[in-house]
């Protein structure tokens, strides 16, 4: 995971130092597309509400482009009573299915945005939600956005790798 990490902030240093001149910011460097997630770890913000995500099964970060610009009216931070409890009735599924793997706020809207497991084990289905500040919950779809991605070269695989305590960081009692 911590890998993931460091990928996640490399590939947004790449995104800001790899433009060309010509370029008007970190958003041209992005191009439409859908993101196929095969698992949602961890979640990072690079410039102009690009969010990066983790793909540790497919050792696969995604540089996605929010279109979250607008600024934040609050600086009140979300309190979601029960969030697994209204993330499973979002993405259809029991509070006990649902994991929560990481989350990020968007410095600018202050938007929250969650990578979570919908299920366990190899079977669980990524899903990314957004929690507005006023704590209203949305799936975060990724077809049809604004998107690059960077694949990891030689991967950590099986027994290899090291989990952190804390993951996942599911509140289900």
């Amino acid at each position: 995971m911590r890998q993931l990490r460091y990928a996640l902030a490399a590939l947004a240093a790449l995104i800001v130092v790899g433009q060309t001149p010509a370029a008007d910011d970190a958003l041209t460097s992005l191009k439409p597309g859908v993101v196929v997630l095969k698992s949602a770890g961890p979640l990072a913000f690079g410039p102009q509400g690009i969010l990066l995500i983790g793909d540790p099964t497919a050792a696969t970060i995604y540089a996605v482009d929010t279109q979250d610009r607008a600024a934040a009216t609050t600086k009140d931070q979300p309190k979601v009573e029960g969030i697994n409890e209204k993330i499973a009735s979002l993405v259809g599924t029991e509070a006990a299915q649902v994991q929560i793997r990481d989350l990020a706020v968007n410095p600018i809207s202050h938007n929250t945005y969650l990578s979570v497991a919908r299920g366990r084990g190899a079977a669980a289905t990524p899903v990314i939600v957004r929690v507005s500040p006023d704590a209203k919950l949305s799936e975060f779809a990724l077809k049809e956005v604004k998107c690059a991605q960077a694949t990891i070269p030689n991967p950590a695989t099986g027994s290899g790798r090291k989990r952190s305590p804390t993951w996942p960081m599911s509140t289900a009692a």
